[in-house]
């Protein structure tokens, strides 16, 4: 029995996110099905691993989409669980990133870190640094554009979390999957409120 979650937009398509509750599943957690297109996720499952998985099977239909693939199907789980975690602990973030809020966050918690954020009036290319110090911070040029500094933002998150898990990922798929990212923060409401809500 499938039970439709969400419809969300990917690549300029509306796409369904279902749970599915079968036999059939045979230890799998999500599918991305490219013919239809569609995301399934297991129905049995709940909570911080349900989401995890919405999100892999998320860089599953970008590395589709886009023409791309990981070489390791650790790091689409190293690369999901990234996300996951920078989303969950960081509101004013996704608030900057998906509502499109005027000034990017104060701070940024990523891998156990905070980050103090700040704009800077000097010219930077590329348009975003971190700097690890005693203060660790991130810097974002205010010469960008707002997406081409969102989409920075992001992609320096799952360097940074993929890093930390003992990973690199290419840049090609950081930005595919940046700017999937952006794309389904800035369109899909009801697929943001479903990835951040707690079930008790």
């Amino acid at each position: 029995m499938k039970r439709l979650l969400f419809m969300m937009y990917l690549s300029g398509s509306e796409i369904p996110v279902s749970l599915e509750r079968s036999s059939l599943w045979e230890g799998r957690i999500g599918l991305w099905v490219p013919t239809v297109p569609e995301i399934l996720l297991n129905g049995e499952m709940r909570g911080d691993a349900l989401r995890t998985t919405f999100l892999h099977e998320v860089i599953h239909a970008v590395e589709d989409l886009c023409g791309i693939e990981l070489d390791d199907h650790c790091r689409v789980d190293a690369l999901a669980s990234t996300v996951y975690a920078a989303l969950r602990r960081n509101q004013g973030l996704v608030n900057w990133l998906s509502v499109g809020a005027a000034a990017p966050p104060g701070t940024v918690t990523l891998t156990g870190t905070v980050y103090k954020v700040r704009t800077s009036l000097e010219f930077m290319e590329p348009a975003l640094r971190v700097v690890e110090a005693s203060s660790p911070e991130i810097v974002i040029s205010r010469d960008a554009s707002p997406d081409v500094l969102r989409r920075a933002v992001l992609s320096t998150v799952m360097s940074m979390g993929v890093e930390a898990l003992g990973g690199g990922v290419s840049s090609m798929i950081q930005a595919g999957v940046s700017v999937a990212l952006l794309e389904i923060l800035k369109t899909s409401p009801r697929a943001v409120d479903w990835l951040l809500e707690r079930e008790d």
